[in-house]
């Protein structure tokens, strides 16, 4: 049988590999790394030794060397490729192999037994949170992280499950963490949460919420009211629990209404105080105590804009985790009054018709769902 031995600058174990291999009946022959072919083989090893790149990152300036596209290609029509020690970390830099490695933070070269365990049962998903903002990663278009490519504090960042399918999903908090958690993946960044629901499909939103939504319940109610204790968390009720007072807190739920209100082939649409400049939507607020939803529709028009309506609708609901809403959508038309904004939560408000309106929020949002509904019963 051929072998192939590839020599990378610093390695020391190569003569060593040529030497074994030898003895075993290989007829090997050594390849320094800045060549672009390999010889006709059976076999191609990495040797061990202190391969330039270790303080960088295992192996990566080695990963990058002309030799190895040539090994990646071997290795992908079903050649055997064996990688020893620095060359093992090599080949994880190519992709030949899963997982990532991390630079010693010691920045010493360590040498003990190390018993590993692989669990390849479990690999979980991580949406990540910090200061209100969530990690996406652009290149494929994923905020699902992948926990094998990130280095994250666990013991000072706030975690919850969420889900779970294929794999177990995690709501993850790291407002407290300083380090840089990315280990493995090419462009990860952090966006506005409401940037990205706006523009993801209904089922990811749904997690998103749902991961924003919980955060914010475990970070609201870290201690208890009724005795200033650390609450507990009950896996059975699924529930924080107050230690002393055995109370149960579970995510709180606010109510708020949507108004869309119509006059003929017009749609009332007003820009609040907090809208960017040129957004316009449907009124909105939340339902007070011991009042009904329909009551608030009513309510929160004549106090935003100064008109009356009747022969309201209901249309749907979303929930929006901005912290912990549950929006009721509600179509209603005019009946009386002139508008005149309350210049505290909404400064602007105009009658448009079906077919020239403003920007308006998209159709992943219930109210942009109501106004589509709007133009397409009139169009």
């Amino acid at each position: 049988m051929k072998s192939a031995v590839i020599i990378f600058p610093g390695s020391n174990c190569d003569r060593d590999m040529d030497v074994a291999l030898k003895k075993f009946g290989f007829k090997n022959q050594m390849v320094w790394h800045d060549d672009k072919e390999i010889p006709k083989s059976d076999l191609i090893v990495l040797p061990g030794g202190f391969s330039y790149g270790d303080y960088l990152r295992c192996g990566s300036i080695a990963g990058k060397s002309k030799i190895i596209k040539s090994v990646v290609e071997f290795a992908n029509s079903g050649g055997l490729v064996l990688g020893i020690c620095n060359g093992f970390q090599i080949l994880t830099e190519t992709g030949l192999l899963p997982g990532v490695l991390l630079q010693n933070k010691y920045q010493k070269f360590i040498c003990k037994n190390v018993h590993v365990k692989i669990n390849d049962k479990e690999n979980n998903k991580f949406i990540i949170f910090k200061n209100n903002k969530i990690f996406y990663e652009t290149e494929i278009k994923t905020f699902l992280l992948d926990s094998n490519y990130l280095d994250i504090d666990i013991d000072n960042s706030i975690v919850i499950g969420i889900a779970e399918s294929v794999n177990k999903i995690y709501a993850v908090d790291i407002s407290n963490c300083e380090n840089d958690i990315n280990i493995g993946y090419k462009s990860l960044v952090e966006y506005d949460v409401r940037h990205l629901l706006a523009i993801s499909e209904p089922e990811d939103i749904v997690l998103m919420g749902r991961a924003n939504q919980l955060l914010h319940w475990i970070r609201s109610n870290k201690y208890s009211g009724y005795s200033g204790e650390l609450n507990k968390f009950d896996t059975n009720e699924e529930s924080l629990v107050c230690p002393t007072t055995s109370t149960m807190i579970y995510p709180s739920i606010s109510p708020c209404v949507l108004a869309m209100v119509t006059r003929g082939d017009e749609i009332l649409l007003a820009r609040n105080n907090l809208f960017p400049e040129g957004l316009y939507s449907v009124l909105a607020g939340f339902v007070e105590v011991s009042e009904s939803a329909e009551e608030t529709v009513k309510r929160e028009v004549l106090e935003e804009v100064n008109i009356k309506v009747k022969n309201l609708k209901y249309y749907g609901s979303q929930p929006w985790p901005f912290p912990s809403q549950l929006m009721l959508g509600f179509s209603c038309e005019y009946d009386s009054g002139e508008i005149k904004v309350d210049e505290t939560e909404i400064v602007e408000a105009n009658w448009y018709k079906y077919n020239d309106l403003p920007y308006v929020p998209p159709t992943t949002s219930l109210s942009g769902l109501l106004i589509s509904s709007f133009v397409e019963d009139h169009s």
